[in-house]
Formats: C-alpha cells, sequence, structure tokens
C-alpha cells in the first residue's frame, strides 16, 4: 500500500493527530503502557514508525473513540509521512466551527486534497466521533480506491458509504465485525484508526 501512496504523490499534481491523534505528544517516545488484545502489534508499530503518538504519561487510550478532527489529522500525518509530501493548505475555511480547534491546519489541508466534508450547516463538527462509514469513506478516497460493491447485509445498497465501504472491505484496509455485518454507524476507536492507517503504510 506504500508504493499505492507513492504513485499517488507523484500522479497528484493537482493536489497542491488536541497533538497527534487528539493526544498530548509525549516528550520521548518510549513502549506505549495501555495497549493490549489483538490490535497491539500495529498500534505499535504506528507508533514506532511515526504515525501516531501517545500522551505524556506513556499511555495511548486505545479504546477511546476517535474522533473528526484527530482523523483529519491522522490521515493528513499518514499521507505526509510516507509520501514526503507537504500538503497544501487554503488561508479560509467555508467551516464554521473549526478555528478554535488544533486541528484546523490538518481539516483545512484534508478539505484541500478532497477527502473530508462537512455538514450542510457549514460545520465539520471536530470533536464528535467519526462512525465506521465515515471513514471508510476518507481512506477510499485517500488510497483513491476503486469503488465497488459490498457483501454485508447491514449496509443498505442505496448508502453513500456502501461502494467505499466496499472498497476498503476488499483492499484489506478495513473488515467487517464478522463476514455479513459492518456495523457502519458504530464509532472507530483510537487502536482502530491507528491499525486502519498502518494497513495503508
Amino acid at each position: 500500500m506504500r508504493n499505492r501512496w507513492k504513485k499517488i504523490a507523484l500522479s497528484a499534481v493537482s493536489v497542491a493527530l488536541a497533538t497527534s491523534l487528539y493526544m498530548p505528544s509525549a516528550s520521548a517516545k518510549g513502549n506505549l503502557i495501555d495497549v493490549s488484545g489483538r490490535l497491539k502489534g500495529e498500534v505499535e508499530e504506528a507508533y514506532k514508525i511515526g504515525l501516531i503518538d501517545g500522551y505524556s504519561d506513556g499511555s495511548f487510550k486505545p479504546t477511546q473513540p476517535m474522533t473528526r478532527g484527530a482523523f483529519a489529522k491522522l490521515i493528513v500525518t499518514t499521507y505526509e509521512v510516507i509520501t514526503g509530501e507537504t500538503l497544501s493548505s487554503p488561508n479560509g475555511s467555508t467551516f464554521t466551527d473549526i478555528s478554535k480547534t488544533t486541528f484546523e491546519h490538518y481539516i483545512l489541508k484534508a478539505t484541500e486534497a478532497g477527502w473530508i466534508h462537512g455538514y450542510p450547516n457549514s460545520t465539520y463538527q471536530p470533536n464528535e466521533p467519526i462512525s465506521r462509514e465515515q471513514a471508510a469513506k476518507i481512506i477510499a478516497s485517500v488510497a483513491k480506491l476503486e469503488l465497488i460493491a459490498e457483501p454485508f447485509t447491514d449496509v443498505a445498497d442505496k448508502s453513500v458509504f456502501a461502494p467505499f465501504i466496499g472498497a476498503t472491505q476488499a483492499s484489506g484496509l478495513m473488515y467487517g465485525d464478522n463476514e455479513t455485518l459492518f456495523k457502519p454507524q458504530e464509532i472507530i476507536s483510537r487502536e482502530q484508526a491507528a491499525a486502519i492507517v498502518l494497513r495503508l503504510y
């Protein structure tokens, strides 16, 4: 997947993680003290590479919800680490609720790249948790995946998110809860988000 992103960086001529993943950066990297379970390896590898960071006390708070603002920062950080490209950022924003957040710079970059979108009322709602279907749409857009039908019984075929879910599932970037359920409106945790971006690396 890293090669895919390198190709995207070379071809994206027009395309001009409050700190990493919604947390204060640790002054020095050590081992994350509260990461365990099936995603431990992926979280620790993402941390080692520099895609994510931990709290100053050495924790990561892996099961806490990932917010929309933090996910924008995570995607931008991951893209820039992988490609070595610094994404452009517009001078202003159409969003009315991001100017006082630590994620504003990253939200603007991700918006300029065409990866994220706000709501009809001109807000982005950066502090709201991000759902699995929303994350799938962003990930598929960033990686420029081919959109395909999804196999899950709990995703409406007419849903705007359906082909993005199908794309991320087929590429191995996101998985269902089982073979038939994706749980599209379930909130993504911080450890799940870390694992997803590592798979892009």
